[in-house]
């Protein structure tokens, strides 16, 4: 079946897409040159464009500007194919067949379709697992520099990216070890988009997400657990409901004098609506805190409008601009700042919840929820169990996201109009949330299909600090 990526744009068109690629990034990315200096962004964008000397496949166009992204240390800015070639997709056989997990550096199949899960991949077509794990990791940009946590990040997406940077293979010829040690080679084919997303769906071992939120208490270890999958809660009244969900469960804590620990279980949270991380420190700080340290954009209005995405809503583009004019006053060579006095504070909140407090993390929590994860962490209210995160420990987004459509050859890429340094003062390390426990998934995890984080800190911690 025809692999939609292999259609060319010829020179001209891609040299001048990859100009307007730089020049809105450029122009109004408001962090292009926060983790590299701005001599070596234009060296890579100008031995990239170098690249540029012959007409080229949307599949290595899109490959060049995902690895410029990647470089830049924005987990909040990637790039995304052109809506008519992810529309075409879904009933195309152009897939590599098995849903994937990495556990300790190794991959394995995550599933019970053709093969049983815990089943590991050790090469595919001939190329080993790291190497091609080493490959992939640019589609799963980072906030600072590249780390382990984006291979995590990739062997959860290994189907799809796979095919966007190797394209699609007669047969996959894997070499497998299966659950006795046994090593073997063994060919399959292809499967669809629809085919592949039915089995990441019946996966074997994963966190659920499909409820948002949720609360429990467990009165024989003394401890209740809120699950919180998404700071973006949705319309006015859904925002109402978690708002009373929150008093109403931090309500019955205070009452339960008895539970002496709080589990926050965070795994799965990229964020969103920063005033819900905000809401949901305000419960237990100990202290009044500001929402941040600064804010700044490289604008005062939002620019390249005509490159805007087909998808864009014009009336938040709107709401934007005002927003940039009204707070964004203060302004130096790096750009537009909102001022100290327009910058928000919140104090605690009566109900706050002042027994021992655990937030569990993994390789996807980021932007604001790695955010309240420093928050809380810094105002010495908790302990962070878990891996490290794909957000960072020192900047961040809660911004609304631009996206922009390339004209010749369609591919899209989205950044955030302002940026964030959150309100403590860290050191930029470049990584991210780096937890107190390092507790990762293992092969023995996996296999009995065990909250191996929970146990740890219901074992370790709880138990022992009883």
């Amino acid at each position: 079946m025809a692999d939609p990526l292999t259609a060319e744009t010829d020179l001209a068109a891609a040299q001048s897409d990859f100009r307007l690629f730089r020049d809105i990034l450029e122009d109004a990315h408001p962090a292009l040159t926060e983790y590299i200096s701005t001599d070596r962004k234009n060296f890579l964008f100008d031995s990239v464009y170098k690249t540029i000397d012959k007409k080229l496949s949307v599949r290595e166009l899109y490959k060049k500007l995902a690895f410029l992204i990647n470089e830049t240390g924005c987990s909040h800015t990637f790039t995304s194919l052109p809506t008519a070639i992810t529309d075409t997709l879904y009933n195309r056989k152009l897939f590599f067949p098995f849903p994937a997990i990495l556990l300790n550096n190794e991959l394995y199949i995550n599933a019970d379709d053709e093969l049983p899960h815990g089943t590991k991949i050790l090469s595919v077509n001939g190329i080993p697992i790291s190497r091609i794990l080493d490959s992939l990791m640019l589609y799963n940009p980072v906030e600072g520099f590249h780390r382990e946590t984006q291979r995590y990040a990739t062997a959860g997406d290994f189907g799809f990216d796979y095919y966007v940077h190797f394209g699609v293979p007669k047969k996959f010829e894997l070499l497998l070890k299966d659950t006795s040690g046994k090593i073997e080679t063994q060919l399959f084919d292809p499967v669809t988009l629809d085919e592949l997303t039915t089995r990441k769906d019946s996966r074997y071992y994963y966190d659920a997400t499909d409820v948002i939120y949720s609360f429990s208490i467990n009165e024989e270890t003394g401890y209740a657990l809120l699950r919180l999958t998404d700071f973006e809660i949705g319309s006015s009244n859904q925002q109402a409901a978690f708002e009373s969900f929150l008093k109403n469960s931090f309500e019955l804590l205070s009452k339960k004098k008895e539970i002496r620990h709080l589990i926050i279980d965070l795994r799965e949270n990229t964020g969103g609506d920063l005033y819900n991380c905000f809401l949901l420190h305000s419960y237990l700080a100990k202290n009044p805190f500001p929402e941040y340290k600064r804010v700044f954009s490289r604008v005062r209005k939002i620019s390249y409008e005509d490159y805007l995405s087909v998808a864009t809503d014009f009336a938040d583009i709107g709401k934007i601009n005002t927003r940039l004019k009204r707070e964004f006053l203060a302004r130096s060579p790096y750009g537009y700042y909102i001022p100290d006095s327009l910058i928000d504070s919140w104090e605690p909140d009566p109900l706050r919840f002042t027994g021992s407090t655990y937030i569990i993390t993994n390789h996807k929590v980021a932007s604001a929820a790695s955010y309240f994860i420093l928050l809380t962490k810094n105002n010495g209210t908790a302990r962070v169990i878990g891996t490290e995160t794909c957000g960072g420990g020192y900047s961040g987004n809660g911004f609304r996201m631009l996206e922009y459509q390339l004209p010749a050859s369609g591919i899209r890429f989205n950044f955030p109009y302002a940026k964030m340094i959150y309100s403590y003062n860290e050191r930029k390390t470049g990584r991210g949330l780096i937890p107190d426990y390092a507790v990762p998934d293992t092969y023995s995890s996996f296999i009995k299909n065990e909250d191996c984080q929970l146990l740890y800190i219901n074992d370790s911690l709880i138990l022992k600090n009883k």
